[in-house]
């Protein structure tokens, strides 16, 4: 019995937040954890396939295989049930992206083969969370919907069809998955040996050569997407990364097993081509150990890596980041504020900003470019905390060269702050269906969501990005 795992096209806002060139390391991972189980697997994969380009829109860009051409590629696969992953771009887009024309698509393939569709969800983009009865009970829906992480669940699921057994949920249901154990499975070192990554490179080529954003990671044509844990230990209140908790789904954080991981990163550097890892961890360095084994790895086989998402400056030791020099072209950390009460009482996330600033200091003295992530308009924060934000990034920028990326708090679905700002009526009326360009593009919330007004905050983050510039 076979399961094809599909990963649809792209339609990616041109203010997007995290990494949509990057979606695919969740259907690979789902593919490997399910070939491990016995279970014969195909990879219908849009960013795999002859022509995945980039075609730059306004607003929104397809990222992957043309689709007329992918949906007539999935009419000639032959399979027994189909699991289509949702990432959270498609979540975001007009008319569901692509997802209708690929469940027809593979419908006309393989008539009564059950569709799942899954989030497939490891993490290392923000979750975007939804109504599930939007994707199932309806004609032109999915038969299954996954929720969250996914890949026990799935070969279950794939292991019941195989014995000729009714699937183990109702169809139409919308399921939680059930999350894998600590230490994750590093599936023998192989979780790439299926994936096309020359193809895959000649797509990030070509996506490098038409995506109009800076390439702040500098990103290659052998970068490869890399996970080497999963969640988060921390509970800030605006990230998504534990959201799955409160649909029951208990996971936390928990790292790839140690041996698995070297294996893993060893394979990769035997891959002609593949000079870099992106790695997508949440909380990459939480566990000092299991951070210098993936710099030992990375090293031995002379890879380079680079942790787009922000590292813990309280978790960050002066030898770590000596090490991190010679192997990232950028530290990312996230501050998020400038005011130490509105890390410690509004978002909850326990940061010293001292260790940012010792961070800074020990990168500029290894030639280390630095980025700052901050957020300003936090309900609830005063103009002084606001203004406290704003002269700590330009001071950092000034001292040490730390480049200060300043957004607007937007509240995702979901989490503690979405809740609280929806308790408060801080929300707009209607709600966006994609959150992205809301970072950059303007506050979400309402006038008086925080002490000054939203084009106050406005004037701020413009007058300041006028001073980093000059």
């Amino acid at each position: 019995m076979r399961v094809l795992v599909v990963q649809p096209p792209l339609f990616v806002h041109r203010e997007h937040i995290d990494y949509p060139a990057f979606v695919s390391l969740a259907a690979w991972t789902v593919a490997a954890h399910l070939r491990a189980a016995g279970i014969d697997v195909e990879l219908a994969d849009a960013f795999l396939m002859d022509g995945a380009d980039f075609h730059a829109g306004e607003p929104y860009s397809t990222l992957g295989s043309p689709p007329e051409k992918f949906w007539a590629e999935l009419q000639r696969r032959r399979f027994a049930a189909a699991v289509v992953h949702l990432d959270p771009f498609t979540v975001q887009a007009p008319d569901d992206g692509w997802l209708g024309p690929t469940f027809a698509a593979l419908r006309a393939a393989n008539p009564g083969a059950p569709i799942v569709l899954a989030d497939l969800h490891i993490g290392g983009m923000n979750y975007v969370d939804y109504d599930p009865s939007h994707y199932v009970n309806r004609p032109d829906g999915a038969d299954y919907l996954l929720r969250f992480e996914g890949e026990a669940s799935l070969a279950a699921f794939a292991q019941a069809l195989a014995r000729g057994e009714e699937p183990p949920w109702p169809r139409g249901a919308a399921v939680v998955g059930e999350a894998l154990a600590a230490p994750l499975p590093a599936y023998g070192g192989c979780l790439y040996e299926n994936v096309d990554l020359a193809a895959y490179g000649r797509f990030l080529a070509r996506w490098l050569e038409r995506n109009p954003r800076p390439n702040v990671f500098a990103v290659t044509a052998g970068t490869v997407p890399f996970k080497a844990s999963r969640g988060c230990c921390f509970a800030c209140r605006f990230c998504t990364s534990r959201l799955a908790e409160g649909y029951g789904q208990r996971a936390g954080w928990r790292p790839v097993e140690t041996e698995g991981l070297a294996a893993t990163v060893a394979a990769l550097g035997r891959r002609p081509g593949v000079d870099k890892l992106f790695v997508l961890d949440e909380a990459a360095n939480v566990a000092a150990a299991h951070f210098e084994a993936l710099l030992d790895a990375a090293e031995a086989a002379s890879l380079k890596l680079e942790f787009p998402n922000g590292l813990r400056a309280d978790r960050l030791t002066e030898p770590m980041i000596a090490r991190l020099a010679g192997l990232i072209s950028v530290l990312s950390l996230s501050p998020e504020s400038g005011a130490q009460s509105v890390v410690d009482r509004l978002m909850g996330k326990h940061q010293d900003l001292a260790a940012v600033e010792r961070a800074a200091a020990a990168a500029k003295r290894r030639a280390l470019p630095v980025v700052l992530h901050f957020l300003i308009g936090w309900p609830g924060e005063t103009k002084r905390e606001t203004v406290e934000t704003i002269a700590l990034a330009r001071r950092l920028w000034e001292e040490y060269g730390a480049e200060p990326w300043v957004q607007f708090v937007v509240p995702m679905p979901g989490t503690a702050l979405f809740e609280t700002c929806r308790a408060k009526g801080l929300l707009p009326d209607p709600l966006p269906r994609d959150y992205g360009p809301a970072f950059q593009g303007g506050p979400l919330l309402r006038d008086g969501a925080c002490e000054l007004k939203n084009a106050d905050l406005v004037r701020l983050r413009d007058a300041l990005a006028a001073a980093v510039r000059r």
